[in-house]
């Protein structure tokens, strides 16, 4: 029997055996995990055939309970966060108020400050001009008047007082805030009764100034000296000068002389002639430090044509006359004359060269020539040499 089971199994085949399939390629593993669906649908429960089951009385109430229960929760929750709302919005205002005022605190005291210091100004100020009418006024403002008989000196006085007062008067808007300013603008600038009795009105400031103290444009306005010389001030960092009726401001004799006194009584003049020397000198040792570094490369037609006294020949070098001196290792010639130091001279050897000392005009002249010419050396004047 056994042998027939075996034969039966063999020719039916053997169901437990699992059926040898044949491996899948990459594309169809691909493809079948395409075509699967993922993830899997839930399963679709039909009510009607499985119904819910059905609650007692007893499940239901305790449902209704926790239903009731998490609405409450919720309600409860949205409430507490709407509070936390309003608190934050509330902290933030009342923030923005308290820098608000805080700034204003600080814009007040600020303010404060400035008008302790303008206040302390105008009474610094004050007390000067108080400490300024005490004394007296100033002898180079207020000259001391005379008594003078010749009708020519006379007119020389009353000239050189109103170019006095004319400056004092123009050096206002020049000294504005120091101490002299307020000498300045205490003192009585001139007697109006002293000169002419013709009176301008100045057009920037309404004052009637003597005629003498003002200028009369070509427009036929009139301007004070202190409102000139404060309008010309304005103009002084721009490029176009001043204008009055859409004309530019000549610079007349009269507008000369005023601007001129202005910048004379601030500025007084500094003699030229120290500041000259100091540069003349300077200049010299620079030559001479440059000549004693320098090396000579030009060729002789170079030299020619650099030559001061314009010689016609071409082979012709830089030389001295005097005695030789060393300084710093190098040699130099000084004058026999007065022991000045030469800068430089020709010596040309086909014409007669000469030079002159800067010192003492001590002149020389010597010839330099071939086998026929004769070496001389005699002093000519300072002047045929130049």
């Amino acid at each position: 029997m056994s042998s027939d089971v075996s034969n039966t199994r063999a020719h039916c085949g053997d169901k437990r055996r699992r059926p040898v399939l044949e491996p899948e390629t990459q594309e169809e593993a691909v493809r079948r995990r395409r075509l699967r669906p993922w993830p899997p649908k839930a399963p679709v429960v039909n009510l009607r055939q499985f119904p819910p089951p059905r609650r007692t009385p007893w499940e239901e109430n305790i449902f209704q309970n926790a239903i009731a229960d998490w609405q409450r929760r919720e309600e409860e929750r949205k409430q507490k966060e709407r509070a936390e709302r309003v608190q934050e919005a509330e902290r933030m205002r009342q923030a923005r108020l308290a820098l608000l005022v805080a700034e204003g605190a600080g814009v007040a005291e600020r303010e404060r400050r400035q008008r302790e210091r303008r206040q302390r100004a105008l009474g610094r100020q004050r007390r000067q001009r108080e400490e300024v009418r005490g004394r007296a006024a100033p002898a180079a403002v207020h000259p001391q008047p005379v008594e003078v008989h010749d009708p020519a000196q006379l007119q020389r006085y009353l000239k050189a007082t109103s170019r006095d007062k004319i400056a004092a008067r123009n050096l206002l808007p020049l000294l504005k805030g120091s101490i002299a300013h307020h000498e300045v603008d205490a003192a009585a600038f001139f007697d109006r009764n002293a000169h002419d009795a013709t009176k301008l009105e100045c057009l920037t400031c309404g004052d009637e100034v003597p005629k003498d103290f003002a200028v009369t444009l070509t427009c036929s306005h009139n301007y004070c000296a202190l409102c000139l010389t404060k309008f010309f001030a304005l103009f002084l960092d721009s490029e176009n000068p001043p204008k009055c009726c859409d004309r530019f401001i000549p610079l007349s004799k009269d507008v000369k002389t005023i601007m001129q006194h202005t910048l004379f009584a601030a500025a007084p003049p500094r003699p030229a002639a120290r500041f000259y020397q100091k540069v003349e000198d300077c200049y010299k040792r620079r030559a001479r430090k440059l000549l004693e570094e320098a090396e000579d490369q030009a060729t002789p037609e170079e030299d020619g044509d650099a030559d001061p006294m314009k010689c016609e020949h071409k082979n012709w070098k830089h030389t001295t006359k005097g005695r030789t001196v060393t300084r710093k290792g190098v040699s130099r010639e000084v004058c026999t004359g007065c022991g000045q130091e030469y800068l430089w001279f020709g010596e040309c050897k086909d014409c007669v060269v000469g030079g002159v000392c800067d010192g003492c005009q001590h002149a020389w002249q010597h010839k330099v020539g071939g086998p026929a010419a004769k070496k001389v050396s005699e002093e000519v004047p300072a002047d045929e040499m130049l």
